[in-house]
C-alpha cells in the first residue's frame, strides 16, 4: 500500500539534508511522483496539497544546489497545478489571481521564472478574464518595485496571448517599446484566430523551423505582424495552405514608423 500523500512528500524533500547540484535530477524525479499522486486526488483535496507542496519547496530551496535549475522549474509548474484543481472547484478566479501574485512577488528562488505561458495555459476563460483586468489595475497604478512590473507585464502578455486578444497586446506592447519577440507573439495570436482548431497548441515559433532560404517558413503560412514591418511565421503546420498576408518590408523586424 503506498504511503500518505504527506508523508510521500516528506520522504522525497528529505528536509534537513543538503542535496548537491548532481542529486538534484534525481530529486525532482522522486517530486514529479508526488505530484503525479496530487492530481489524482479530490481536486479539493489537491489545492491544499498543492500549497503544502509549494512552500515546502520553497523551504527546501535553501538546502539544494539548484544551479540545474531541476528544482526552480519543477517549483514553478506546481502554480499552474495548483490553478488547474483550483478551476476544478470552481474557486474564486479573482483570489486564485491575487494568490499567484503573492506568490510572484515573495518569490526568491526563481520558481516564478518562464511560468507565465503555463499559468496562462492553465487558467479557464473566466480566470484569464480576471487575471488580466487584476494585472492591467496593477500596470496602471506603478504601485510595485520595477521587477514586480515586469513580471506583472510578462503574465499580462501570456494571457493576452492565451485569450488571442491583439487588440490588448499591442496596446500593452507600446507601452514599453515593440520588439522582435513582440512580433512573434503576434504572429501566434493571428495563427490562432486563423486555424481554431490549431490554437490549443499555438506558441512562438522557432527558427529552427524555418528554411534557410530568408523569410520562408518550413510549413505554416506567413503572417503580416501589426506591429512591426517583417514576415513572420505561424504556429500552426495546419495552414500549410500558403496563403500569406503581404508586409511591404524586409525580412528584418523593425519597428513601424
Amino acid at each position: 500500500m503506498s504511503a500518505p500523500i504527506e508523508l510521500a512528500m516528506e520522504e522525497a524533500l528529505r528536509p534537513g539534508r543538503y542535496i548537491f547540484e548532481h542529486a538534484s535530477f534525481s530529486l525532482v524525479n522522486e517530486l514529479e511522483s508526488v505530484a503525479a499522486r496530487i492530481a489524482e486526488a479530490d481536486p479539493e483535496r489537491a489545492v491544499g496539497l498543492y500549497e503544502t507542496f509549494i512552500a515546502a519547496c520553497y523551504e527546501k530551496a535553501d538546502e539544494v544546489d539548484d544551479s540545474s535549475r531541476y528544482l526552480g522549474m519543477f517549483g514553478g509548474s506546481l502554480f499552474a497545478r495548483w490553478v488547474t484543481a483550483r478551476q476544478a472547484v470552481s474557486a474564486d478566479p479573482a483570489d486564485t489571481v491575487a494568490r499567484l501574485l503573492r506568490w510572484m512577488a515573495r518569490d526568491q528562488y526563481g520558481f516564478w521564472s518562464h511560468v507565465e505561458d503555463d499559468i496562462a495555459s492553465a487558467l479557464d476563460e473566466a480566470g484569464r478574464a480576471a487575471c488580466a483586468g487584476h494585472l492591467k489595475r496593477l500596470l496602471d497604478t506603478e504601485t510595485e518595485p520595477a521587477f514586480i512590473q515586469r513580471q506583472i507585464d510578462t503574465l499580462l502578455r501570456a494571457v493576452y496571448i492565451a485569450q488571442r486578444d491583439a487588440g490588448a497586446y499591442i496596446a500593452l506592447a507600446e507601452r514599453s517599446g515593440l520588439t522582435a519577440k513582440d512580433c512573434l507573439a503576434m504572429a501566434t495570436i493571428l495563427a490562432a484566430k486563423d486555424d481554431p482548431a490549431a490554437a490549443g497548441s499555438a506558441g512562438m515559433i522557432s527558427r529552427s523551423r524555418r528554411t534557410r532560404r530568408a523569410g520562408v517558413p518550413a510549413s505554416g503560412i506567413m503572417v503580416e505582424c501589426p506591429m512591426m514591418n517583417c514576415w513572420n511565421v505561424s504556429a500552426s503546420s495546419a495552414l500549410a495552405d500558403g496563403r500569406r498576408r503581404r508586409s511591404p518590408a524586409p525580412s528584418r523586424c523593425a519597428p513601424r514608423l
